[in-house]
């Protein structure tokens, strides 16, 4: 079966009162561009370290597209907040069909990390073989695995995020928003001028209850919760006739290069080239580039007609990214040689760029797939 083939037959998966409840086609492209973001983002080679002295694209823009593949997973959680914090739901419900389902393709994931595992490293796994053993290998084997423990928490936390969302007036998001800018980008960035280091930078992020990363569920989703109401308040608040397109795109590209500027000084106070110390600026500004992709795009796309085909085609590939989240580690550890072998014959950034896309198409179309598999077609 052709790739071509398994897009249409995917799309037969679909049924027609899904696609026109929806009916929103750029959350699935939102969804395709932040799976790329995630898998560039994993790729070797991606922190600006290695690049500090080539001239593929320079070392201000390897700053600025650093961020810019930071939004991945914010552009997730947006797109969450867009299509589930308007629902209704009982209590009974989520825990029985959303959050079970959920916590099965956690164990899903970590069976099949573990079985990569073991056939790369047989003798090491198979050394006191036990399902929670396995379990917990898996897991700890799976990079990614902090995304779906604070995904776990937003979906234990969705009745308070759907209540707080629906009450709140559009000017307390803004208050939201205000306090997310001041602690986490205006604070940061006056203690570097005032003390002229960052080290103590991080300790802003536990200030504030929407930005802390927690260790434990449910309070693991504080980082992600700002985010999820960020993209509830965008689709269901903001009217596109209040977005001036030209104004807010400059105001995103400086937020970036505001980023850099802060990456930059970070690591000219430090005295040394390293992530860590400038690693709160790599996020800290981009509510404002999200919000500009998240409306930019709505903005494209909302009037414009998109033929049913069409449509099924992007919600088809849409609807096969979490499975792209989950396996595109298992193709970048196979194949990493071939990044290795296209590294001195292109260059760090399009070795980079080739090797997540053919990460990224396999992984699709393994998405793809199981999404054609029954029973696992409800859990991915």
């Amino acid at each position: 079966m052709t790739f071509k083939e398994l897009i249409l037959s995917n799309m037969n998966t679909i049924s027609h009162s899904i696609v026109q409840k929806r009916d929103k086609v750029y959350l699935d492209f939102l969804r395709i561009i932040a799976i790329f973001f995630v898998v560039y983002n994993h790729t070797p080679g991606f922190y600006f370290l290695p690049y500090s002295d080539c001239g593929e694209i320079g070392y201000w823009g390897l700053l600025i597209l650093e961020q810019v593949v930071k939004m991945a997973v914010p552009l997730f959680l947006m797109v969450t907040g867009a299509l589930l914090l308007h629902r209704e739901e009982s209590i009974k419900d989520l825990l029985c069909k959303r959050i079970s389902r959920f916590a099965l393709a956690i164990i899903i994931i970590a069976f099949v990390q573990y079985m990569f595992s073991f056939y790369r490293e047989a003798e090491t796994c198979a050394m006191g073989f036990s399902i929670s053993r396995a379990l917990f290998h898996g897991l700890r084997c799976f990079g990614a695995s902090w995304f779906l423990f604070a995904y776990m928490g937003i979906l234990l936390m969705l009745p308070v995020l759907r209540a707080i969302a629906k009450a709140l007036p559009s000017h307390t998001f803004l208050y939201i928003f205000g306090i997310q800018i001041v602690f986490c980008c205006i604070l940061p960035l006056g203690e570097m001028i005032a003390t002229e280091k960052c080290v103590g930078s991080h300790a802003f992020l536990y200030w504030l209850p929407f930005h802390a990363k927690g260790e434990t569920l449910p309070y693991s989703a504080g980082y992600c919760a700002f985010y999820v109401l960020m993209g509830y308040y965008l689709e269901h608040r903001v009217p596109l006739t209040l977005w001036h397109k030209r104004r807010y795109i400059l105001i995103g590209i400086a937020s970036l290069i505001v980023g850099a500027i802060c990456i930059w000084v970070a690591n000219l106070l430090s005295g040394q080239q390293t992530i860590h110390e400038s690693v709160i600026f790599l996020t800290a500004f981009l509510p404002f580039p999200c919000a500009v992709v998240y409306m930019s795009l709505k903005s494209a796309c909302i009037n414009r007609q998109f033929k049913p085909l069409a449509r099924k085609i992007i919600a088809s590939l849409g609807g096969a990214v979490f499975t792209v989240m989950c396996i595109e580690n298992l193709f970048r550890i196979q194949w990493f040689g071939i990044y290795k072998d296209l590294l001195p014959e292109i260059g760090r950034v399009p070795a980079a760029l080739v090797f997540s896309a053919a990460v990224y198409g396999s992984a699709l179309i393994v998405g793809l797939i199981v999404k054609r598999i029954p029973y696992l077609n409800r859990i991915f």
